[in-house]
């Protein structure tokens, strides 16, 4: 039913997967029989968890690269993890 209004999208993504979060199924598999049908080497794969850390550490350090940017275009520099002082 959320998926038919747009504005309710992302809610039926996340029920969607939370509905795979609670069902009984195991959500790991071994990989090794995925490899050798495939032919692919395991030491050329980047783990889930590897790529999540360097696509949140790559996002990080762009959001702190555009905090730094937009408080030099205002004549001042600071921390990007210090909130502004209230005057």
């Amino acid at each position: 039913m959320a998926r038919f209004f747009q504005w309710s999208w992302n809610i039926a993504d996340r029920l969607a997967f939370s509905e795979v979060l609670t069902a009984k199924d195991p959500i790991t598999v071994p990989m090794a029989e995925t490899y050798k049908t495939f032919g692919i080497n395991e030491n050329e794969i980047t783990t889930l968890e590897a790529y999540m850390q360097e696509y949140f550490d790559r996002i990080l350090k762009k959001l702190k690269q555009i905090e730094y940017e937009e408080s030099t275009k205002q004549g001042r520099k600071r921390s990007p993890f210090k909130t502004p002082r209230s005057s």
